[in-house]
């Protein structure tokens, strides 16, 4: 029996099935609307399938090209350079907008508050899996029994949080806007909105912040870029948040888009948000181009989240209106959605190597043209591909079960320890 909304004598709401009952003092959060579309499986958005695979994708020739590609292609006259380097501009800000968004819209597609929601568990392992992740790829020397004589300098590329500590912590802030907004009573995508606008224009006050005159490196690394950091929180924090403000939008005014007028409806209003962000950011521009404000204020691009959230819009209304016209989503793209921590893990140990294994970019660092850049990126891509596929299909089989495979990579990571260790007792 699906869940449903009981009014009842004290004016409370109840989410009832059957004779079990959990009282919704969060009102604000899950409307009428929204629990008639519940199910024991949420509803999928098509088109947030199209763009997680679109995002991961674009990640992979980001880097792949970022690698090869030659400095003498990389010139300002260079239309194609013009092009890719805004494209890789884009590819994080849609990479993590999916990702706060899908989250989110899981989350409170379960109908249940926070407490007895076991999505929430979830988001936390995951954040936690991350951080290890994240940590890892930067770990400085093969040794464990090395890195502890290590002096402090060779630790700092180790503090600088990547990509991966950025979700993890984005996970975390969205759920506690959650709990806030349960809380509180206020609605949850005002504490998502709130806070991503505090990223994304706190970045003018935190880049200028002496940090480390108070804070270990491990923390000052997450506040500002000058430690090496490629994605701190500030303001990359405010795409996840940005995601979240979506995906509770969507649950509320489109819980489910089957037809072409809701599309419609969805795309011209995303449409017209994107249009506005986009002008509003080239305003700032022709502003900061008469000589308005400070230096300090505009090197820090504090507008510059006007032009990559606007575009992210933008190319959502596009998915949006391409999702009507597919029926089913092809299975090709569910493999990829679902592996992309596997595929940003390897391809980037691939190019860039970790402490136990060199990377292409030690072989060929910017050697190539624009024509073989182009075919390796998509090599690569072919063969993230082809991975997901291969580990799926091995996932699915009966003697290799994820804690399987969990167990095999332990193990194998036991030996690259030990073999590290006695290689560095020979030196």
């Amino acid at each position: 029996m699906a869940w449903c909304l009981v009014p009842v004598a004290d004016d409370r709401s109840f989410l009832s099935k059957g004779k079990e009952r959990v009282p919704l003092s969060f009102r604000a959060l899950i409307t009428r609307e929204e629990a008639s579309v519940l199910s024991s499986k949420p509803p999928r958005l098509i088109f947030l399938d199209l763009l997680r695979a679109l995002a991961v994708l674009m990640m992979v020739q980001g880097h792949t090209v970022d690698v090869l590609l030659a400095n003498a292609s990389r010139q300002d006259s260079s239309w194609f350079y013009h092009l890719w380097l805004y494209v890789r501009g884009m590819t994080a800000p849609i990479f993590l907008v999916t990702t706060g968004t899908v989250f989110v819209y899981l989350l409170r597609s379960a109908g249940q508050p926070l407490a007895g929601n076991p999505r929430w568990r979830k988001g936390v392992r995951r954040a936690l899996l991350l951080y290890v992740l994240g940590y890892l790829l930067h770990f400085p020397i093969g040794s464990p029994r090395a890195a502890l004589s290590l002096p402090p300098e060779r630790w700092l590329g180790f503090w600088a949080v990547d990509v991966l500590q950025l979700i993890g912590s984005g996970l975390l802030l969205l759920l506690l806007g959650a709990w806030v907004a349960e809380r509180s009573r206020i609605r949850e995508e005002l504490v998502y909105g709130v806070s991503s606008l505090f990223f994304f224009l706190a970045v003018i006050v935190t880049e200028y912040v002496d940090w480390g005159r108070w804070l270990p490196p491990g923390l000052v690394a997450y506040l500002f870029s000058k430690t090496g950091s490629l994605f701190p929180l500030f303001p990359w924090a405010g795409y996840i948040l940005a995601g979240g403000v979506l995906a509770r939008y969507l649950g509320r005014n489109f819980p489910a888009i089957t037809g072409l007028a809701a599309a419609r409806r969805l795309g011209i209003r995303l449409a017209l948000l994107g249009t506005t962000m986009v002008s509003l950011f080239f305003v700032a521009r022709r502003i900061k181009e008469f000589g308005v404000g400070s230096e300090e204020f505009w090197i820090v691009n504090p507008d510059l989240f006007l032009l990559r959230l606007g575009s992210v819009l933008l190319l959502i209304t596009v998915l949006v209106l391409l999702s009507v016209r597919v029926r089913t989503v092809p299975s090709l793209l569910l493999t990829i959605g679902r592996r992309t921590l596997l595929i940003y893990v390897v391809h980037l140990v691939m190019l860039y190597g970790s402490a136990w294994s060199p990377g292409i970019d030690r072989l060929c660092s910017r050697c190539l043209g624009i024509g073989p850049s182009i075919l390796s990126a998509l090599l690569m891509i072919s063969a993230m591909i082809l991975l997901a596929i291969l580990y799926t299909r091995v996932e699915a089989h009966s003697g290799w079960s994820g804690s399987a495979l969990r167990g095999w990579s332990g193990r194998l990571w036991s030996r690259l320890a030990r073999r590290s260790e006695r290689s560095s007792s020979r030196l």
